[in-house]
């Protein structure tokens, strides 16, 4: 096939590449930022419009797989909204201007489900987004499901739930984790706002893995988790790392938060739908996982 990526130098777009090349797909990235050690890479700004048309009519993709996402830490609102929303939209457009009937794969993420009490929580379940980044990301989900509905096909919004594996972005989870483990020294207490936060992890070549599963596979358009459906507290994550190094610890919780409720203290996702439509499920052993990072910043 041939795969244009947008956003291709991102941490998620390089692991796909990875995955992807041993297949023989022709794989193109496009990137406001240099690549290195890629197949074939354009640089360009992928929310302008025209760049975008001009990327599709020249290069006749089978499928184009959007990478683009920017959260509030580094970035103000309405860059969230060209970034996170504008280039979906810029996509779409592109591919009905140019007739051309692409697969369009792109990443919404769990936080659209915001504090959606359901356990675990399926793509049919209510979405209560509550920060600026979940709301763009669920603008962008609408806009596909609309576009799906007037009668697109192939249009797949994937949602990771918590990636974790090596080079982790500082915006994640399992990168505050990580980092946390770094500064241990051996008899400190490791502090957590809330070490007991519960959270759904996959791995970041899951993740690559079930993105090139669909693009391959083509099952109906529409939402996908990508998750593996085990709950897993911060302090159980950090304790399976801390163990592995074989240092002495205690968890414990910030003390400025002892007795203030969680925002949102459970988020577990349902990967059912993923598995039926494309039989897929997270192959990677997270203990595992959590221990080669632990021992790997030694």
């Amino acid at each position: 096939m041939n795969i244009l990526l947008l956003g291709g130098s991102s941490w998620l777009a390089s692991q796909f590449i990875q995955t992807a090349k041993p297949h023989g797909h022709r794989l193109t990235a496009v990137s406001r930022i240099p690549m290195q050690d890629t197949p074939d890479f354009i640089a360009g700004d992928c929310t302008r419009y025209e760049f975008v048309s001009q990327l599709i009519k020249e290069h006749s993709p089978d499928v184009v797989v959007n990478f683009c996402g920017v959260s509030l830490s580094d970035s103000e609102m309405n860059q969230m909204v060209s970034v996170n929303c504008g280039i979906t939209t810029n996509v779409m457009h592109a591919l009905t201007a140019n007739q051309c009937q692409s697969v369009f794969i792109t990443f919404g993420s769990a936080a659209e489900y915001g504090r959606c009490e359901k356990d675990p929580i399926g793509e049919s379940d209510p979405c209560m987004p509550e920060t600026g980044y979940a709301l763009t990301k669920y603008q962008q989900t609408l806009a596909c499901l609309d576009w799906a509905s007037r009668g697109r096909s192939n249009v797949y919004v994937l949602r990771p739930f918590n990636l974790i594996g090596p080079g982790m972005p500082p915006a994640t989870i399992g990168h505050l984790v990580d980092q946390k483990i770094r500064e241990h020294q051996s008899g400190d207490s490791v502090v957590f706002y809330y070490p007991d936060m519960v959270r759904d992890f996959i791995s970041l070549s899951d993740v690559a893995a079930a993105t090139l599963c669909v693009a391959q596979q083509q099952p109906p358009s529409g939402v996908y988790n990508i998750c593996s459906g085990v709950p897993l507290s911060l302090r159980e994550m950090a304790t399976q790392m801390l163990t592995a190094r074989g240092v002495e610890f205690q968890i414990q919780q910030d003390e400025r938060f002892v007795g203030q409720p969680m925002n949102i203290p459970r988020v577990v996702g349902d990967p059912a739908k993923l598995k039926r439509e494309c039989h897929w499920q997270a192959n990677d052993d997270l203990s595992c996982l959590l221990e080669s990072l632990a021992t790997s910043s030694t």
